[in-house]
């Protein structure tokens, strides 16, 4: 203990819960990342259908193969060929979002659930923030999964399909109701803001409870003072001795 203000010396009896609480923050980290970069990609998606870049009533379709000699095509065929490559693209690019948003949303999720309890169980520290920021996480893997696919179509889910962005464009487009198309932009692009704010909401609180865990573990261990040479009840007795 500090004599001259009670406070105990840190230990480092805790280097194992953070070392462990560091990984979790890595893994944490990777699947933010995963999502965030899948948010913009589902987004970039939707922009590129809703601007006009793909004809609703074009569909993916295998190539064909062409014997030699064929006459160079016209300018609709290849204006039909990029269009159908582009929707397949944009159809294996949402495809393979859905698969790793979904894992990755629930499997951040219990990195910081993991993380809470370790710093729950070794006293770690920053609960408040981490608390609130599992809380988040919940609410970003509730706002992710494609409910619509899983349960009822009635329930909408930030991630789509592409056939579904291709069908709700076509409706909106040929509608002559206002809400139809307040309804496309508010399934399409309300719903990916919320996402995104709630998930990057939950990541800064991840950080501040990571900040605190740091500032209460480390930073202590590396201004702890040091033990002086002659302590000043033996430097007195040697003064005694002296005189």
């Amino acid at each position: 203990m500090n004599p001259a203000n009670g406070i105990p010396y840190p230990t480092h009896r805790n280097s194992d819960a953070l070392e462990a609480y560091d990984s979790f923050r890595r893994s944490r980290c990777l699947f933010f990342c995963l999502l965030l970069a899948g948010l913009v990609i589902t987004q970039g998606s939707f922009w590129i259908v809703t601007l006009g870049n793909l004809d609703p009533a074009v569909s993916p379709a295998p190539a064909e193969a062409t014997a030699e000699g064929t006459p160079p095509a016209s300018p609709e065929s290849r204006e039909t060929h990029r269009a159908e490559s582009l929707a397949i693209v944009l159809e294996t690019g949402i495809t393979l979002c859905n698969y790793v948003m979904s894992f990755s949303a629930v499997l951040y999720c219990l990195s910081l659930l993991i993380a809470m309890k370790l710093s729950l169980v070794s006293r770690l520290g920053g609960l408040a923030p981490a608390s609130k920021a599992f809380f988040l996480s919940l609410i970003v893997m509730v706002l992710v999964l494609p409910w619509q696919s899983l349960i009822s179509p009635s329930l909408a889910g930030t991630l789509f399909a592409y056939p579904e962005l291709v069908q709700r464009y076509s409706a909106q487009l040929h509608s002559e109701h206002f809400m139809d198309t307040i309804y496309y932009y508010g399934r399409f692009t309300g719903l990916w803001v919320v996402t995104l704010a709630v998930l990057i909401a939950a990541q800064l609180r991840s950080r501040q409870a990571t900040r605190l865990i740091y500032r209460q573990q480390i930073a202590p261990n590396e201004t702890q003072p040091l033990t002086p040479l002659f302590p000043a009840a033996d430097i007195g007795e040697k003064e005694n001795l002296i005189r």
